[in-house]
């Protein structure tokens, strides 16, 4: 019987400006997909998953507050239930920055006055 877990490789993430990241890393056979996350290093409380088999994960976190500090840890199980985790316990999770408000310069050729516009998303 397969006693051997999954070995995750390529783990990164891509926050955006619209209170979204993309957690994405490989796995070296197909395996399904949980994130889990949060504000707090010691209690990651939200979770999104696939139960897809796959070797290259993606999962979308959404409702990210902007200039946040957010902590995860990517888990995959294979088809026996060997059981990874990636940064694995003990070890502290992974971190990323939320992007904060964008501040957009633009200049009018005509007024050649300058106009920044702040684009504040909504929080759900």
């Amino acid at each position: 019987p397969d006693t051997i877990p999954p070995v995750i490789t390529n783990l990164s993430v891509a926050p955006e400006n619209d209170g979204t990241a993309l957690v994405t890393w490989d796995t070296n056979e197909s395996a399904d997909s949980l994130v889990q996350y949060g504000t707090d290093p010691g209690n990651l409380t939200l979770n999104v998953s696939s139960a897809t088999l796959t070797i290259s994960h993606a999962l979308a976190l959404t409702g990210l507050l902007p200039d946040t500090i957010y902590y995860y840890r990517a888990i995959s199980v294979d088809g026996a239930s060997n059981s990874v985790t990636e940064p694995n316990p003990p070890a502290a999770p992974a971190s990323f920055l939320t992007p904060g408000p964008t501040c957009l310069t633009s200049a009018s050729p005509s007024s050649r006055r300058t106009r920044q516009v702040m684009m504040i998303s909504a929080i759900p």
